[in-house]
Formats: structure tokens, sequence, C-alpha cells
């Protein structure tokens, strides 16, 4: 049930004019009666407001605070432009920003990725499979391109490959000279047959 004001009357403890309310030090009163909005509710003594058109009043100021221009939902394609205008807008700003963002969390982010790249390995590899078959011209251009830029780099990342795994590459080196002298072995005893 609700109760009104710092004496947390009811409805049926409230006075029934405001006069009487006012005497006995009430902050509510209740006549039975409709406000010109239609709301049968308690009313202030002071100003004789009704509670309830009060309360919608309330909720209008606070909807208002929150959206001061309330109109209707924009489209996706409102939105979408709103934002690249913005993007175009603050782009130094905004780049720095995600700089920053970046160094500051290169672990965070990197572990992110490896997390989503083995939750979802079998869909990525199936899509980069997909955009390579759709785009093989363009990704050997683009491969081409990063060689031609990057040749010196290539080489060392191969020199320190080496370094690194020379025992298995050597290895690799011996079990295919030994397959390739099999097969001519086995093709010279074929031809003399």
């Amino acid at each position: 049930m609700s109760t009104y004001g710092p004496n947390k009357l009811t409805i049926e403890q409230m006075q029934s004019n405001r006069t009487d309310a006012f005497r006995v030090g009430h902050s509510h009163y209740f006549t039975g009666k409709s406000c010109k909005h239609g709301h049968i509710s308690p009313r202030t003594v002071k100003g004789s407001y009704c509670v309830e058109c009060q309360r919608e009043s309330a909720r209008k100021r606070r909807r208002k605070s929150y959206d001061p221009h309330p109109r209707t939902p924009a489209t996706p394609e409102e939105t979408k432009a709103k934002a690249q205008a913005y993007y175009q807008k603050n782009r130094e700003r905004i780049l720095e920003r995600v700089k920053k963002y970046r160094l500051e969390n290169k672990d965070k982010i990197k572990k992110q990725r490896q997390k989503f790249w083995q939750d979802n390995k079998e869909r990525l590899t199936e899509k980069r499979k997909a955009y390579y078959e759709a785009n093989k011209e363009k990704e050997a251009e683009v491969s081409k391109q990063y060689r031609e830029k990057n040749k010196e780099k290539i080489r060392q990342r191969k020199r320190e490959y080496y370094k690194k795994n020379r025992e298995i590459l050597n290895q690799k080196r011996r079990e295919y000279r030994r397959r390739l002298k099999q097969e001519k072995m086995n093709g010279e005893s074929e031809n003399q047959h």
C-alpha cells in the first residue's frame, strides 16, 4: 500500500480537504476527485498539486536530461553515416588513442587474439582459404610487392630461422637426397628390364 509524505500517510488516513490537512500538519490530502488530467490521487498541501501529475512531470524531465532532442531512432544508414563523419572529423585523435591503447595493452591484446584464433580456428581457416581462392591475383601481387620492399628483412629472417633449425633442415635435406637417389635407382632398374 502506498504512503505519502514524511508522515507516511495512507489514503485512508488523509484529510479530505487542504485546510484540514494544513491544520493537523499533514503534507498531503485526498479529495477523491480527479485532477484536470484525470488522475484520482492525493494532492500536496503546498501548491495543491496532483501527486500523479508530479510523477509524470519528473519522468519527462528525466527523459529530457538523457536525450535533450528526442526523435525517432536512426536507421542503420544514418548511424553509419554519422559514425563515418565523426571518424573523419576526429581521425587523428582516434588513431592516437588506439595506438596508445595498443601500446599499453600489448599482452592483453595478444592473449585475446590467441584465444579468438583457438576458439574459431576452423572457421577462420576456411574463410582465409575462400578469400584467397577468390583473390589469387591480388594476393600474389601483394606478396610480390611485400617481397620487393622487404628483401633484406626476409633474408635476415631466413638466416635466423636456419640458425635456429639447422639440424632439422639438414636432416630433411639428407632424407630428400636419399629419396631422390632411391627413385633414380628404381627408375634405372625398371629401364634395364
